[in-house]
């Protein structure tokens, strides 16, 4: 099942590139640094993926792609703050919830 969810984001986010929209994907996330060790149930927020795990500097994010960056809604983001994280990011479709700003800050610079 995993597989084919990943086939399937894959594809959402082929289409979108072709169409012109950046996106990103959790590969990029990873290439990047981030280790991603559990799964988030990512569709609650609307998401195609989603994850958690440790950072570079190892502090523990969690990641959230969509399928573009519209699809990141108002109500998307009154949800993250509510967590035990501080900080959300926004960075083209990803959603980055660390604990501290410069960890967010250091995931969205390793994204650019």
């Amino acid at each position: 099942m995993a597989i084919l969810r990943g086939v399937l984001s894959l594809l959402v986010l082929a289409l979108l590139a072709a169409c012109g929209e950046s996106v990103l994907s959790m590969d990029d996330a990873t290439a990047a640094g981030f280790r991603p060790t559990q799964e988030k149930i990512y569709g609650m927020v609307g998401a195609i993926d989603g994850a958690g795990g440790p950072w570079r500097e190892g502090e523990h994010i969690e990641i959230y792609v969509y399928d573009r960056k519209s699809a990141i809604s108002d109500q998307t983001r009154r949800f993250f703050p509510g967590l035990s994280y501080t900080t959300t990011r926004e960075h083209q479709n990803l959603v980055i919830v660390c604990r501290t700003v410069a960890t967010c800050d250091s995931v969205v610079a390793a994204l650019r």
